[in-house]
């Protein structure tokens, strides 16, 4: 019995290591064929190509480019003054009314003078009797009936009468206000009767034919400007006319603050439209360059590093592109100048950027199919 026991046990024990190596296998094999399933599908996806990305492009020729410096600037008239009374009184007649073109010379403004009028005129009609009394005594001073003291006192008297009737005639001209240029007067800030002190404002006085712009450039810029040159000049007020100007000045002195320097255009102004105040974009023309690397500045990409493009090259059959680093040194909102990293016959994508990276397949198409205004990618 024991022996039969034993072969029995052993038997089983067999069967439990055979069903448990079945099982093993059936696992493993199970295991075997997902790792088998996902190295052949990774494998297949890996060795499969990402679809091409459409692209617009624009092929590198030479052209010319027109260089400029641009800056902002105010401004103001040739010549400009606010008038005021040089005394104190109240107003008699007011000559002129508000935006009154008026001409050098003319009278804007009289005070009451009828004080200084009345003086004036006792003292001319005493210039008379004190003249002939001086010469009566030079006449006697000759023949020696009156001393040189006599003589004295009467060239005295009518020189100081002299002096007097001069001093009221300035005081007088001092009461009243005329236009030391021709020009355009402003708005009026006085009234009939009203008192004035000395050196209240009562108008301003433009000469508004010619006007001034002050500009401020980097000093780096110096050496390509120079005076005479053409000036473009824009402003807010008129933003489809252009007005021509010429560089007049420049600043003999740099800010040491800030590295800049002033310089100074002048712009005919014969229709009136500029007035003093305004602010303005100026453009100053520089010459020409010809044979320049030019591009649309949609093809550039702005990164934390610097400014690059994607530039087409044929691979295999296929288009393909690379990132090239660019150096833009000028650009005028639709075009940009680039001084290094293109050269002719280079070809760059212009719009479709958002799906690119290096080697990316690319197919082009009209730069119309695709939305010119899509976000440029950033590092």
């Amino acid at each position: 019995m024991d022996s039969l026991s034993e072969k029995t046990s052993g038997h089983s024990f067999k069967g439990y290591l055979f069903a448990l190596l079945i099982a093993v296998l059936v696992f493993g094999s199970v295991i075997g064929y997902q790792y088998y399933v996902e190295f052949a599908t990774n494998r297949y996806l890996s060795e499969q190509k990402p679809p091409a990305v459409p692209v617009s492009a624009y092929t590198i020729m030479p052209q010319s480019w027109q260089p400029s410096i641009k800056a902002v600037g105010f401004i103001e008239p040739v010549q400009g003054v606010t008038l005021s009374i040089a005394e104190s009184g109240i107003i008699n007649k007011i000559h002129f009314k508000s935006g009154q073109w008026v001409e050098k010379g003319q009278e804007i403004l009289e005070l009451d003078s009828t004080v200084e009028k009345a003086n004036l005129a006792s003292s001319v009609a005493r210039l008379t009797a004190t003249k002939h009394t001086m010469e009566r005594t030079k006449i006697l001073f000759k023949k020696g009936s009156v001393s040189q003291s006599d003589l004295d006192n009467a060239l005295s008297a009518y020189q100081s009468l002299l002096a007097d009737i001069k001093s009221l005639k300035a005081t007088i001209i001092r009461r009243r206000i005329v236009a030391p240029f021709s020009g355009t007067l402003g708005l009026r800030n006085v009234y009939l009767g009203q008192y004035l002190q000395s050196g209240n404002a009562v108008t301003v006085l433009e000469d508004c034919s010619v006007m001034r712009m002050n500009l401020t450039i980097p000093q780096t810029q110096l050496s390509k400007v120079q005076t005479g040159m053409p000036i473009k000049i824009t402003t807010d007020a008129y933003p489809e006319k252009i007005f021509n100007a010429t560089l007049l000045a420049i600043n003999p002195v740099v800010d040491i603050n800030s590295g800049t320097i002033q310089i100074q255009a002048s712009v005919p102004n014969a229709d009136r439209l500029l007035r003093s105040g305004m602010y303005g974009t100026a453009e100053l023309i520089l010459p020409k360059q010809n044979n320049a690397i030019v591009i649309p500045q949609l093809a550039i990409n702005f990164t934390l590093y610097g400014q690059m493009v994607y530039v087409i090259e044929k691979k295999d059959k296929t288009l393909q592109v690379k990132q090239q680093d660019v150096v833009v040194t000028d650009h005028n909102g639709k075009q940009a100048l680039i001084s290094k990293g293109l050269k002719v016959g280079d070809q760059v994508v212009v719009t479709g950027q958002v799906r690119l990276s290096n080697d990316t397949s690319v197919y082009l198409v009209k730069q119309s199919l695709l939305d010119e205004n899509q976000p440029v990618p950033r590092d």
